[in-house]
């Protein structure tokens, strides 16, 4: 997959052993990759991507809709709506696993979860193009993916930390604090502290202000990671 920190960035980077894939914003944020020390880079598709996930032998990320090859092989491959992509990691054999607006997408186990750029759900697909559904109709945003959990801060009814169990789509408080953008490591939750917030029914007003924050040990406690 990836860090929860680059992709509430945008996912723009992802390095997986010692090779770094990344958007490049001096070519429209088409697919580069190059070693870990700057060396061999390469480019790998001509249209823009965003959400870069890697695991074993595949690449997965969002493109933006465009008039550009997409990388894929065969006449008239041209790319020209919004989607989900897996690729090998030479961004080639591209396949589109969801046509669609995505706002943030992590892979978490075999799926690909992703929020739906209307705001308006959570939703996952198999990495083999298969089982497509609506985890939540609310927004979640899924990029703080540890041992089977998404860490996310409440929307629709509070700013609270929760966690999502991936394995039965249950969803479980576990702080009841105004919180924004949590990465859980090593057993903490770094996170933004809202101060100023205003739900104003399923929407967010405020902003998050402050910095980083720990919030202390938890790994003992069943309902954690």
């Amino acid at each position: 997959g990836n860090t929860a920190g680059n992709l509430n960035n945008g996912g723009f980077f992802c390095e997986s052993d010692g090779r770094v894939y990344f958007a490049n914003a001096y070519d429209s944020n088409t697919l580069y990759s190059m070693n870990s020390d700057g060396t061999d880079i390469r480019k790998l598709n001509n249209s823009p991507v965003s959400s870069i996930n890697a695991a074993g032998k595949y690449l997965y990320y969002s493109m933006t809709s465009g008039s550009k090859t997409s990388g894929g092989d065969g006449l008239g491959y041209m790319m020209q709506t919004s989607g989900i992509y897996r690729s090998n990691l030479k961004g080639k054999s591209v396949v589109n696993l969801d046509r669609c607006h995505t706002v943030s997408m992590q892979l978490c186990g075999s799926y690909e979860k992703y929020d739906n750029k209307a705001g308006t759900s959570l939703d996952k697909i198999r990495i083999d193009k298969k089982d497509k559904q609506t985890v939540a109709n609310e927004i979640i945003n899924p990029n703080c993916y540890v041992n089977g959990k998404i860490y996310y801060p409440g929307t629709s009814k509070d700013h609270y930390l929760h966690a999502l169990d991936i394995a039965t789509d249950t969803d479980t408080v576990i702080w009841k604090n105004n919180i924004w953008n949590p990465i859980v490591q090593d057993g903490y939750v770094y996170y933004m502290d809202i101060k100023s917030f205003d739900l104003g029914g399923d929407a967010i007003k405020g902003a998050p202000v402050g910095g980083f924050y720990g919030v202390g040990e938890y790994k003992d406690d069943k309902n954690y990671a």
